[in-house]
């Protein structure tokens, strides 16, 4: 086989994938890799904070000292980094209750389940979330797939998944 002729084909096979779907593989596979590697433990609290930090973050304008400074950020970037800074927090306070006593390295099957189930609940929060969807716009194929119609869904299947590989 000609060299030149594979390369051919493989840039022309990478070409008919959207990146949204290669970058979608990718935060599969890095959830999965850590999950195997550390346990479910980190990817179970990202399936929990993420939705709540969406929650928190759309309660945020109502609050009595924080509304009217949450009310006046209006650009998608100050909005993704308040989203962040939710997300963070949320993530370590929940990481404390909940998984306090550590776990080893999952097996292949758990690590699979739990990258698949948290990308897509990063898909479905993303989609959601002001500041994220401003940031980078996801096509109309890929929000058909993870957005509102789909998105409890999806939910309910990334938490069963992580329930699984976490029993």
């Amino acid at each position: 086989m000609d060299p030149a002729s594979f390369d051919t084909t493989t840039s022309a096979a990478l070409a008919a994938w959207p990146l949204e779907w290669i970058v979608i593989a990718v935060i599969a596979a890095f959830f999965g890799l850590e999950s195997f590697y550390s346990g479910s433990a980190r990817t179970s609290t990202l399936a929990v904070a993420l939705p709540l930090s969406l929650v928190v973050v759309q309660w945020l304008p109502n609050t009595i000292f924080l509304g009217t400074i949450i009310q006046q950020i209006d650009a998608p970037v100050p909005q993704a980094a308040l989203f962040g800074i939710v997300f963070i927090i949320l993530y370590m306070v929940l990481y404390r209750i909940l998984f306090s006593y550590g776990s080893a390295g999952g097996s292949m099957l758990q690590s699979l389940l739990c990258g698949v189930a948290a990308a897509a609940i990063v898909m479905v929060v993303w989609m959601q979330a002001p500041g994220l969807d401003g940031l980078w716009h996801f096509s109309d194929p890929i929000r058909l797939v993870f957005g509102n119609s789909f998105a409890v869904f999806w939910l309910v299947a990334g938490y069963a998944a992580v329930a699984f590989a976490r029993g």
